[in-house]
């Protein structure tokens, strides 16, 4: 199998938000709120806790109210947020991520747009150019559902789901291919 290596080659884009996705058994970071039996960041919808909440059923009654009250929500920290592994532990599939990630979005714009002076506003970048001047190719949906198909078909022949093409060119040719 393939592994990854360091090329020492290094891209610098302009950003305002950035979002990491390593790994598999999470670990805190300093400064952080981090839950170091459940390996997540505490959070509720996305918005990183200020601090863990103690789990309801586990013998501690801190978080009940009487029903006619209704708790206050947790204090978060602003401006941090997370999703993934990092927010549930390392469970699902990578289609999991999609409705998670959506969750911590929806929180991030929903507080974006309850700045004052906020203005959201789309920078351009144009990744085509980026990839040609580093002399790199670049996959679109369509090329990646070309992709897909090829790996489907290969793995139906072989009687599995996909068959998982891990050689770059061959991925490349894939992608350009005309099925």
């Amino acid at each position: 199998g393939q592994k990854a290596r360091d090329t020492g080659e290094r891209i610098t884009l302009p950003a305002q938000l950035l979002l990491t996705s390593v790994g598999y058994l999470s670990r805190g970071v300093e400064g952080v709120p981090f839950d170091s039996r459940r390996a997540v960041v505490p959070s509720v919808g996305g918005r990183v806790l200020a601090e863990p909440v103690a789990a309801s059923g586990g013998g501690d009654d801190t978080n009940d109210c009487p029903p006619s009250v209704s708790p206050s929500p947790p204090p978060v920290v602003p401006g941090l947020y997370v999703a993934g592994w990092l927010k549930r532990g390392p469970t699902g599939i990578i289609g999991t991520n999609i409705p998670d990630a959506k969750e911590t979005v929806k929180a991030i714009c929903e507080d974006l747009e309850g700045l004052s002076g906020f203005s959201a506003k789309k920078v351009p970048l144009d990744f085509e150019a980026v990839a040609e001047a580093k002399g790199k190719a670049l996959v679109d949906t369509e090329g990646w559902r070309r992709i897909e198909a090829i790996e489907d078909e290969e793995g139906k022949a072989k009687g599995k789901p996909r068959e998982k093409i891990v050689d770059w060119q061959e991925l490349l040719n894939a992608a350009a291919s005309s099925t």
